[in-house]
């Protein structure tokens, strides 16, 4: 595992070695003093990181989370789409 020690939050939402925003938490336990240890990976590079968050940095990755996740559901539906009118397109050319 790398990043064994927790960081400070000041990049806490990119990777620290490939800079990747592909940068997910995936564990978290209360550190105490209303701050979270948050357990990040990067899904380009598979770096493990520690950051210690506190509760404004915390209510900032949600709505980031929040953002990724909308974005994404955003580019799903438009190649759902796409993926449709390409099927009816090639159906009537093949009639």
């Amino acid at each position: 595992m790398h990043g064994g020690q927790p960081q400070s939050h000041r990049e806490a939402f990119r990777c620290s070695e490939c800079h990747s925003p592909f940068f997910s938490p995936v564990d978290w336990e209360y550190a105490g003093r209303a701050t979270w240890q948050i357990r990040f990976r990067c899904g380009a590079c598979g770096r493990f990181e520690r950051h210690v968050l506190n509760e404004d940095e915390l209510e900032a990755l949600e709505r980031r989370l929040d953002q990724d996740t909308s974005e994404m559901l955003a580019a799903i539906e438009l190649l759902a789409r796409t993926d449709e009118v390409d099927v009816e397109r090639l159906l009537r050319e093949e009639t």
